[in-house]
């Protein structure tokens, strides 16, 4: 089925004329055939424009596969499985993926394109810390099946990789038991960034974070499981309408914020998908920023997050940017299985950034500052960034290399075409 009409990402950003199309692993190798220019997409859940193509964007449609093997505790699926069904699969074996990120509702495809993370990096790594192996259409005709030991370069050149290295069918990931589905959670005020640093680095609880209401103002969270299961999942709603942008509104926002703050408990429990993936709570959130939403997103090194995180407060508030969900999540040291994953040691900042008239320039100026700072940014975020913005990964020119090399070129998006990623 072939639909046309305008696409962007789920921060409504950009809007581009496109020809949407849903297909099999069988469908989709005519479609590389015939077209010159594609992009896939799951379940469209990226702020920015990493899976939208002025030309084609395919919705890879299998049977949503799930394989378990309870001996080995791994699970073989299709790339359109979405995170909420098999989390569901999982529960009913006393099982669990190692990583989730803070929304059920993405594709297993594009978890592993964007290496997704969770509140537990410095514990148990990343989403592609756990992949043993993924099935890959890397042309036509051709599929292979890479991994660690076998098709390293392809591995690594997936993991992470926005989905340009090739079309992501199938993989296996290792899971993990599961003791309970109960957190026990503490929360912590602060007024100090410094001393946030040293909350995360001494504390031992597998799940970590930090919400800042200002830079006075901090929320830092640790959590553990209970030994516990309850059946108290949360359901996923939708919002009916967007009240033109007035939930939105830099008062109601501020609102919203004080109440927060001034509800935290110093500890309470709460079921896995309350506190680990908070952003079910609504289907549709997004569309209470009519006009769209930016989220900036950046990873720093210790002795320099701190000031990373000031100097973007200070650009936000001078420019009176409506900002909200401002956190800080600590990245450990284990290296990311893929070349261009974001995690990297050290700690990465988030802040919502409400769109406005002629707010865009100033926000990529704020990148730019970043960038010079030493700042990297989460692809799977961005909607801001140019070529210069991308002096700071490591291994930008191996990746670029393996795309020239070993790519047809095919696969393209807006986002790879805007930091010259493609052409």
């Amino acid at each position: 089925m072939v639909e046309n009409q305008k696409i962007a990402g789920w921060g409504g950003l950009n809007p581009v004329d496109s020809s949407l199309k849903r297909a099999d692993s069988e469908a989709i190798r005519s479609i590389l055939i015939e077209q010159q220019s594609l992009i896939v997409r799951g379940k469209g859940k990226s702020y920015g424009d990493i899976a939208v193509n002025d030309e084609n964007v395919v919705y890879l449609i299998h049977n949503k596969s799930i394989k378990l093997d309870l001996e080995a505790k791994t699970v073989i699926c299709t790339a359109d499985v979405i995170l909420r069904d098999l989390q569901d699969e999982l529960a009913k074996h006393i099982l669990r993926l190692p990583v989730i990120p803070g929304i059920s509702t993405v594709t297993v495809g594009g978890a592993i394109a964007c290496d997704v993370h969770g509140k537990n990096h410095a514990k148990k790594g990343s989403f592609g810390h756990h992949i043993n192996w993924i099935d890959l259409l890397i042309d036509s005709e051709e599929i292979i099946r890479c991994s660690r030991k076998e098709n390293p370069d392809y591995f690594k050149a997936t993991i992470g990789g926005i989905g340009l290295s090739g079309v992501i069918l199938a993989c296996e990931i290792q899971l993990e038991d599961s003791v309970g589905n109960m957190l026990k959670v503490n929360n912590k005020r602060l007024s100090e960034l410094d001393r946030l640093l040293e909350l995360f680095e001494k504390s031992t609880a597998e799940y970590k974070i930090a919400w800042l209401k200002s830079e006075k103002e901090i929320v830092f969270t640790e959590s553990d499981w209970m030994h516990d299961f309850q059946d108290r999942k949360v359901k996923i709603g939708r919002l009916k309408w967007n009240f033109f942008g007035l939930l939105t509104s830099r008062l109601a926002l501020k609102m919203v914020d004080r109440l927060r703050y001034a509800r935290t408990k110093p500890s309470l429990i709460e079921h896995e998908s309350k506190h680990l993936q908070p952003l079910d709570k609504w289907e549709n959130w997004n569309e209470l920023y009519p006009n769209g939403v930016y989220q900036i997103q950046f990873q720093l090194p210790k002795e320099k997050i701190v000031e990373g995180i000031q100097l973007s407060l200070d650009r936000l508030k001078s420019i009176r940017a409506i900002t909200f969900l401002a956190t800080v999540k600590q990245f450990g040291d284990q290296p990311s299985v893929g070349l261009m994953s974001f995690p990297r040691k050290g700690f990465t900042f988030t802040i919502d950034v409400k769109n406005r008239a002629g707010i865009k320039p100033e926000l990529e100026n704020l990148v730019n500052e970043l960038s010079d700072f030493g700042a990297r940014f989460y692809f799977a975020k961005d909607a801001l960034m140019k070529p210069k913005n991308m002096v700071n990964e490591p291994n930008i020119q191996e990746f670029k290399h393996f795309l020239k090399d070993k790519t047809n070129g095919k696969l393209q998006s807006e986002f790879s075409k805007r930091v010259n990623l493609t052409e």
